[in-house]
């Protein structure tokens, strides 16, 4: 069966609307800036597919997936990513608003605590398109890939594992899981519009993703890996700061995020996290000390239908 072909927005022609609804016959001059310091739309900050590097200790609560005798286990998972905004165009006066191309990318790398064995990793990456005509608020448009690939150590000697019950063959060892999707992103800040000039921000925001078959110039064929009728799939959450003496000295910070898969019923995925913002570096990366909690799907895409349940420790560098 031949599906119908799609493809995305036209990039120019979304560029010329945004112009016009926003900013035209209002601004009398537009700058534009490369690889701007800080992106018009943030990452998550409990969200643990966000694109970012960040080391991630973990004990298990329940791990369906490479459990020890009692179901549990630990874990270490490093993620190598970064975020960045490539071009902005923005009124002269407030270059922190306007309309931005964004581009992602990271490794979620899935290690298991004793001897560090690979048990998989991912490939995450995204090309974006976000605009913030406000303060408090910021929309984002996102063609967005993730496939995931078995490391070589989950049954390391050859003869399985007495508490893991899925086939090690050739087949689960290639990339068994791969979504190519669009996703709809809009944040708010309902204090930064009550209170503009407060240290407290409470950021609510939520993304749609839709898988569409067929072709477009970014990335060619989509692809919908294993459930190729799992179209959708969506995710809200809420972030409170308190930015120290205008950040000063930091911040702290509680986040909470929750997921929902088409491919798993749309059972909810949570995700929670606090802990302490360092002052922005010149670079204007966010160095982070969290602690985590998550109870939901298998982070290992490979084997998403599974679940797991963890307590970590977190470092963390985003933008």
């Amino acid at each position: 069966m031949k599906h119908p072909q799609f493809g995305p927005p036209s990039i120019p022609l979304l560029l010329a609307v945004v112009l016009f609804l926003f900013f035209g016959g209002t601004i009398t001059a537009l700058d534009i800036t490369g690889f701007p310091r800080t992106p018009l739309y943030p990452s998550y900050l409990a969200d643990p597919m966000s694109v970012r590097t960040e080391v991630m200790y973990k004990q298990m609560l329940r791990d369906e997936v490479q459990p020890d005798a009692f179901g549990l286990g630990m874990r270490m998972d490093p993620i190598i990513g970064t975020q960045f905004s490539v071009l902005r165009l923005s009124p002269d006066d407030r270059r922190d608003l306007g309309f931005e191309f964004d581009f992602g990318v990271s490794v979620p790398v899935y290690m298991n605590v004793d001897g560090f064995d690979l048990l998989g990793f991912d490939g995450v990456y995204y090309f974006a398109v976000a605009l913030r005509p406000t303060d408090w608020g910021v929309v984002k448009f996102t063609r967005h890939h993730i496939c995931t690939h078995l490391g070589d150590e989950l049954d390391g000697s050859g003869v399985g594992s007495p508490y893991a019950d899925y086939d090690m063959g050739l087949f689960m060892n290639s990339s068994t899981f791969v979504r190519d999707e669009f996703i709809l992103s809009v944040m708010v800040d309902p204090i930064k519009l009550l209170l503009p000039e407060s240290d407290v921000s409470l950021r609510l925001y939520g993304d749609m993703g839709m898988y569409v078959y067929g072709y477009d110039a970014i990335l060619g064929y989509r692809n919908l890996l294993s459930s190729d009728h799992a179209f959708g799939r969506y995710q809200y959450g809420a972030e409170l700061q308190w930015d120290m003496v205008q950040g000063r000295f930091g911040s702290i910070y509680v986040a909470a995020h929750v997921s929902r898969w088409q491919l798993s019923g749309y059972t909810p995925n949570l995700s929670a996290r606090a802990g302490y913002i360092f002052p922005l570096s010149e670079s204007a990366r966010r160095v982070m000390l969290s602690a985590a909690y998550y109870d939901g799907q298998s982070t290992i895409h490979n084997f998403i239908y599974r679940r797991e349940q963890y307590l970590s420790f977190v470092v963390t560098f985003s933008r």
